[in-house]
């Protein structure tokens, strides 16, 4: 999300494989997932591709799915609220931490030590999303302050004005 490379689509056919290993977990066969996949608009291509991804490495009988995009998920959630929870609270300094090897969310304590001890130097290229600390440390805070709220009046109003504001179209 925050590099700007994650739109819609791609989320959706994340979220649709997570939904596929899942299916493949409780049994579901590589034709039980390509038909899943094309009920949900995608093409003869696509819903290929996608339930070949899920049972690569697995069983096309279903019962043991390739979980790459699960981990993958998991490490965009787990990374993601390090980054807001440690802006939130100030440290700004722990996003650089992120750039200075392949670390996981749990290495940053002893990333940071190797750090002070110089044995880990500040990465020299950050992407453009990390360089705007200002913009990163509002926009986490933001996302953490809808998380913490309860929305669910103002969706109903709004579901309301749009389906008056179709209705009106009509």
């Amino acid at each position: 999300f925050l590099t700007q490379s994650t739109g819609v689509e791609r989320l959706r056919r994340l979220a649709d494989r997570a939904i596929a290993i899942k299916m493949a977990e409780d049994g579901a066969s590589f034709v039980d997932l390509f038909g899943f996949l094309r009920k949900g608009g995608y093409d003869e291509v696509s819903a290929y591709d996608a339930a070949r991804r899920v049972c690569r490495g697995g069983l096309v009988e279903g019962g043991a799915p390739f979980t790459k995009d699960i981990c993958y998920l998991d490490g965009l959630l787990r990374v993601t609220n390090f980054l807001r929870v440690a802006l939130v609270k100030g440290h700004v300094d722990y996003v650089r931490l992120f750039f200075a090897g392949k670390i996981d969310a749990a290495d940053v304590p002893l990333f940071g030590r190797l750090r002070q001890e110089g044995l880990v130097i500040e990465p020299k290229y950050l992407p453009a999303w990390a360089m705007d600390l200002s913009y990163l440390t509002a926009f986490m805070s933001f996302t953490a302050f809808l998380g913490e709220i309860d929305l669910s009046e103002d969706r109903r109003r709004y579901e309301d004005l749009i389906a008056h504001a179709e209705g009106d179209l009509v």
